[in-house]
């Protein structure tokens, strides 16, 4: 199995190497990533299904309403519908991340 080191990288950090990469200050890439959140919520709250090449898809689904059993009483629970956002990521991307042979 493939070892795997996962790090953290806080909004601080993301929006100085976007900066970094853009060649721009930071208060200019937090802008850039404000406004694609923005975009990207009101689309999907649209119903569109964002689709990024060799990234992925993100959308919006509708989880139907089923039972579950509560943990402390074991009695049915009847969970309502909700809609929830859901991201798929692309075969490039699991391929650029080895995803597949992380398993």
């Amino acid at each position: 199995m493939k070892s795997f080191i996962f790090t953290k990288m806080d909004h601080i950090e993301f929006l100085s190497s976007l900066a970094s990469q853009l060649g721009c200050s930071s208060e200019s890439a937090s802008r850039l990533t404000q406004s694609l959140i923005q975009s990207m919520t009101n689309e999907l709250e649209k119903g569109a299904v964002l689709t990024f090449s060799d990234f992925g898809v993100l959308e919006v689904v509708k989880e139907d309403e089923h039972l579950d059993y509560s943990p402390v009483t074991n009695e049915p629970i009847l969970i309502p519908p909700k809609l929830t956002p859901r991201f798929s990521p692309d075969e490039k991307l699991n391929e650029t991340l080895h995803l597949e042979s992380y398993e």
